[in-house]
């Protein structure tokens, strides 16, 4: 199986055993394509994404870009990083369903795999 890694920082060691637990086992089965790159527009994800129909992306990048690839409905991975700025946990965005869901790791915040994203006024509404 193949991924697009699109970040301008290398992949380590731990995010990649991560993609590989995720993505394919045995992992010597799983293709990282590795592309650095910085998007220097808003819509600069959304190209990448589109452009890449033919694998899952896998990015890191500003939140304006994810925000803005959530809105236009394309699907793709993030990793969130922890208070020493290590990336460990990864999330599938998926702006068609609206949904972000953790699919490895174990710190940070997290959102109900079946529920999509809402705000904290809308959780308020919700909880007796």
């Amino acid at each position: 199986m193949k991924i697009y890694w699109a970040s301008r920082h290398q992949l380590t060691e731990g995010q990649k055993r991560m993609l590989e637990d995720v993505f394919f086992k045995p992992p010597e089965n799983l293709e990282v394509v590795e592309e650095k790159v910085t998007f220097t527009t808003s819509t600069g994800l959304v190209d990448y994404i589109k452009y890449r129909q033919d694998a899952p992306v896998v990015c890191v990048a500003g939140a304006v870009h994810y925000l803005f690839a959530f809105s236009e409905h394309c699907k793709f991975y993030i990793f969130e990083r922890d208070r020493n700025k290590n990336f460990s946990s990864l999330f599938h965005v998926d702006g068609e369903d609206n949904t972000v869901t953790k699919v490895a790791g174990e710190m940070g915040f997290s959102i109900d795999r079946t529920q999509p994203l809402t705000t904290e006024e809308e959780q308020e509404e919700e909880s007796p």
